[in-house]
């Protein structure tokens, strides 16, 4: 999985971004109890748009790979947890 978003790619920019942070998620490099970085990360490192990183969000919570905490951010979950 490539670390970045595929302009011409036909797949939409916030799925793209969510099989990034989940491949990211599922080698550790973002570690279970931990919160994600900001939007304004993922907004600067990609290029993308916050309707896009909230999106995102949205689809690793419905995969069970975050728990989105209002006011706090995006918690990592265990694997356990994952769909």
């Amino acid at each position: 999985m490539p670390d970045e978003i595929d302009r011409v790619s036909e797949q939409w920019f916030f799925l793209q971004l969510a099989a990034i942070i989940r491949a990211r998620i599922e080698r550790g490099e973002y570690e279970p109890g931990t919160l994600l970085p900001r939007e304004p990360h993922f907004m600067q490192h990609y290029g993308v748009s916050r309707g896009t990183v909230r999106k995102a969000a949205e689809e690793l919570a419905r995969s069970g790979h975050i728990r989105r905490i209002k006011g706090r951010g995006n918690l990592v979950l265990p694997p356990q947890d994952w769909h």
